[in-house]
């Protein structure tokens, strides 16, 4: 409030000049109030040695009374004196008040600054705190990044020389397995030769041998061709016998097979016609009791809506305007076991506003419903026409 004051010094100096103004006036005021001086009593000679007591009483009510006058005029000359000095000290107070509020203004701006100084100092501060440890971070990955490089570069040279040194090893081992397996073909060769050798001799003597055996083979053979060929015949004239013999079965067997295969395919007809005329005859039986029991339990089911009907009606009270014809659809919501109604519904109701609240109210006052004759029958909504007997 102080900044915008001093952003208007024609309003602050008009207020300086008003508040001068007035400090003049009351200056002036009590400077021009005449000092109150006792009035002169004037002393009066009595040549009458005779007073009258009624004249004396007169002059003293108006000395009296002029007395009054004056210390009332006195009184209000000295409450406007006061009223002066109280709107003096008031308005005292108030600029005082106000320069106080200035001032106080004045320093909560002052203070407000400095603590707004502070602050921009203090995130300044924190801003380049945050720089440097943002920036010393950086550092230390740049380092630990370089470190990296370092140890991986060491580590690359390491495993290359651990590669070179692997390679000579495993030349060294190849020259000295090429060696030893240029030995050991060589010495296989020989050996191979050797077998040669020997094998080519075995087989002279193999062959020969072979040829003698061939030739005693040849005989042999001729001799078992002749008695293959007799026992061939042989086995031939028996296998014409089982063959006819097998066939002669084949056919005794075929027909029997044939026979019991009838057999039992009008066995099977027969127990199949059996078991459909068991099957219809049970099906006939079972729609026949579905049937009857249906219409039992629509019978029971007409005879149960009857009597919720029948109830209905005997606790209905005919309101006035009733129109002869008029009826309601109804659908009852209960609870099993007993029937207890839980809501109403007027569906469709062809009479007026009087005549459906009255069937309402006679189900409602037919709770609890009839039992159902069955527990089949029991519908926990129950639709019916109301519609009273003529």
């Amino acid at each position: 409030m102080w900044a915008e004051i001093l952003k208007r010094p024609l309003v602050l100096l008009a207020a300086v000049f008003l508040h001068a103004a007035l400090f003049a006036a009351v200056a002036v005021n009590l400077r021009f109030i005449p000092p109150l001086k006792p009035q002169p009593v004037q002393a009066e000679v009595i040549d009458a040695v005779v007073i009258d007591l009624d004249a004396l009483t007169g002059m003293q009510a108006e000395r009296e009374a002029a007395e009054r006058r004056r210390a009332e005029a006195e009184a209000a000359e000295q409450r406007r004196v006061e009223e002066l000095r109280r709107q003096e000290a008031a308005a005292r107070e108030q600029a005082e008040r106000e320069r106080v509020e200035a001032e106080q203004r004045r320093q909560d701006e002052i203070r407000r600054q400095e603590e707004e100084r502070l602050r921009q100092e203090e995130e300044r501060k924190a801003a380049e705190e945050q720089q440097r440890q943002e920036e010393q971070r950086r550092q230390d990955e740049e380092r630990q990044r370089l470190e990296q490089e370092r140890k991986a570069v060491e580590e690359e040279k390491q495993r290359l020389a651990e590669e070179k040194q692997r390679l000579e090893e495993e030349k060294k081992r190849q020259e000295s397995e090429r060696k030893a397996e240029e030995e050991r073909k060589r010495k296989a060769e020989e050996e191979k030769k050797q077998k040669a050798e020997q094998e080519r001799r075995r087989q002279e003597e193999q062959r020969k041998a072979e040829e003698e055996k061939k030739r005693k083979a040849e005989e042999e053979k001729k001799r078992q061709e002749e008695l293959r060929k007799a026992e061939e015949e042989k086995k031939r004239k028996a296998e014409e016998e089982r063959k006819r013999k097998e066939e002669e079965e084949r056919k005794r067997l075929e027909a029997e097979r044939k026979a019991e295969e009838e057999r039992k395919r009008q066995e099977e007809e027969k127990r199949r016609q059996e078991e459909e005329k068991r099957r219809a005859e049970e099906e006939a039986r079972q729609k026949a009791e579905a049937d009857r029991r249906a219409r039992e339990l629509r019978r029971l089911q007409e005879g149960y809506e009857n009597a919720i009907r029948a109830k209905v009606e005997r606790n209905w009270l005919k309101p006035p305007g009733y129109r002869p014809g008029d009826k309601a659809i109804v659908l009852v919501r209960q609870l099993p076991p007993n029937g207890t109604v839980v809501d109403v519904t007027i569906e469709m109701c062809t009479g007026d506003e009087v005549f459906c609240r009255s069937v309402r109210a006679a189900v409602l006052n037919s709770d609890p419903l009839p039992r159902p004759p069955v527990p089949e029958v029991f519908n926990p909504l129950i639709r019916f026409t109301f519609e009273p007997q003529q």
